[in-house]
């Protein structure tokens, strides 16, 4: 799963139910599973407990790396125009919001390419923070 979008799934574990007709699977999830841009393809389900945004700064760090083939992470990193493009594009959406739920959406890609930014650079998610830390008052 995930080959062409670059949001793989890495297999943790699989266990059978009682009369072995079930299967569940757990898996180390990065991005949306969903082709309809959601987390998961089974209703509305918040994103793994375990995702944050220093995990999101080793996600990218791991495509700016491997490069995988389709993965447009892969695809910003070769193409800082791009890049800039879409940064820009995201700041214009997340003044523009129709509603709540938009602005959710537009922050969250906004922070995405935001966060590409800085790992092309070479900035780490901890960086950020304490410069926010050294701001607050």
């Amino acid at each position: 799963k995930g080959k062409s979008s670059g949001h793989t799934q890495r297999l943790l574990s699989c266990r059978a139910d009682c009369d072995r007709d079930s299967l569940v699977f757990r898996v180390a999830q990065s991005g949306r599973a969903c082709h309809r841009r959601s987390y998961s393809c089974f209703g509305s389900e918040r994103m793994a407990p375990d995702f944050s945004l220093p995990r999101l700064f080793e996600i990218l760090k791991g495509r700016k790396e491997n490069s995988p083939e389709g993965s447009f992470s892969a695809k910003l990193f070769a193409d800082r125009k791009l890049l800039q493009r879409k940064i820009m594009e995201e700041a214009f959406e997340v003044v523009t919001y129709a509603d709540r739920r938009e602005l959710v959406w537009e922050l969250a890609d906004s922070i995405f390419f935001m966060s590409a930014l800085a790992v092309d650079e070479g900035i780490d998610w901890q960086e950020i923070v304490d410069e926010l830390g050294g701001r607050h008052k």
